[in-house]
């Protein structure tokens, strides 16, 4: 086999991220520029209505994510009430997910004969119809 053909380590990172971008541009794109949904509002207004950075005082009792509610409001700060910000986001994060769910699978996978699997379960995951809900609502992140 000759060795000078073959993609480097960093070609083929970029290459596997760029391929999970469009699969995930292509299966939730169309959500990017919708509106909020259901219980966006309420744990928005939440958010947006003061309390401790980690637990806001109306979902006090109820809640308790504060990596999440943490990156509610620094949304809310950037992005406002403009949902596709909050859309860019979520879809951004479970981009991530599924580079990290081939990064496990790299990890679990080693035979040479087997190596296109690993990327193949990061985009089943990344295209998985259960993921919906996480990828689409802002509340989905609580899931």
């Amino acid at each position: 086999m000759d060795v000078r053909f073959l993609p480097s380590p960093r070609r083929r990172f970029l290459s596997i991220v760029a391929c999970y971008l469009l699969v995930a541009l292509v299966a939730y794109g169309r959500v990017l520029p919708s509106f909020f949904l259901a219980d966006d509002f309420a744990f928005l207004d939440a958010v947006r209505g003061g309390g401790h950075w980690w637990w806001p005082r109306d979902l006090a009792g109820q809640l308790f994510r504060p990596a999440t509610i943490l990156l509610f409001r620094i949304e809310y700060a950037a992005w406002g009430l403009r949902p596709f910000g909050f859309h860019f986001t979520n879809l951004a994060l479970h981009t991530a997910n599924a580079f990290l769910v081939f990064g496990i699978a790299s990890q679990l996978i080693r035979q040479t004969d087997r190596q296109q699997s690993r990327f193949w379960l990061g985009c089943y995951f990344l295209y998985l119809p259960a993921m919906l809900r996480p990828s689409v609502g802002s509340p989905g992140r609580l899931t």
